[in-house]
């Protein structure tokens, strides 16, 4: 029985692998031809080809995560631990998400009580772990703030992500990083994501300690 879940669960991450990867190529293609065509088309079409290029983009972002989800999986993430300065990649993954926060009039700021804020982390694994919180973040926050700390506890720079958001119920906690769940789903759920957001970002803090 062991065996077989075993074998099941390869299946599964080869079949995502090979089902992102076939998706992704099309997809790439789809979003460069839009751009193409926002260039060329006149301003009474613009929305339309913005709608494509936004709407590919989600995708492409899906697609990606369900990638990096296999690849957890399967422990074929490769990680590259060096020096990273914390502070900085807060504050460009901030610059990032201005928009989106401005968007919804919500006030972005960081705090840092602390002078040093290196730690030895693969980078793209700390882009991906804070663009998922601070993202989450600005998704289910609809009035207030957003305010990223940043700590020193011990050897340890801490990260500290609080929002006036709607707030996560009790009794779905133990289900919070699960592959796969939200708890808001179905076909009228009150807010768009995958629900690999925060399991990709818990599978990345362990591998990288």
């Amino acid at each position: 029985a062991k065996e077989h879940a075993e074998e099941l669960s390869r299946l599964k991450s080869a079949f995502l692998t090979n089902m992102s990867h076939e998706i992704r190529t099309p997809l790439t293609s789809i979003i460069g031809f839009a751009q193409i065509l926002g260039e060329e088309v006149g301003e009474e079409h613009s929305e339309f080809i913005t709608l494509i290029e936004q709407s590919g983009k989600r995708l492409l972002e899906t697609i990606n995560s369900v990638l990096d989800l296999a690849r957890l999986e399967a422990n074929r993430m490769r990680i590259f631990p060096e020096p990273v300065d914390i502070a900085q990649k807060v504050k460009k993954a901030i610059a990032l998400m201005v928009p989106l926060a401005t968007k919804k009039d919500l006030e972005l700021a960081v705090k840092i009580d602390t002078t040093n804020t290196t730690a030895n982390l693969d980078q793209q694994g700390l882009d991906r772990i804070l663009n998922n919180l601070i993202g989450n973040a600005i998704k289910f926050t609809d009035e207030g703030s957003i305010n990223i700390g940043i700590r020193q506890d011990g050897d340890d720079v801490v990260v500290e992500i609080e929002d006036t958001g709607i707030g996560i119920s009790e009794k779905f906690i133990p289900h919070l990083f699960d592959d796969f769940k939200q708890e808001s789903n179905g076909a009228n759920r009150s807010y768009e994501g995958s629900g690999m957001g925060l399991s990709i970002t818990k599978k990345l803090v362990e591998i990288m300690s």
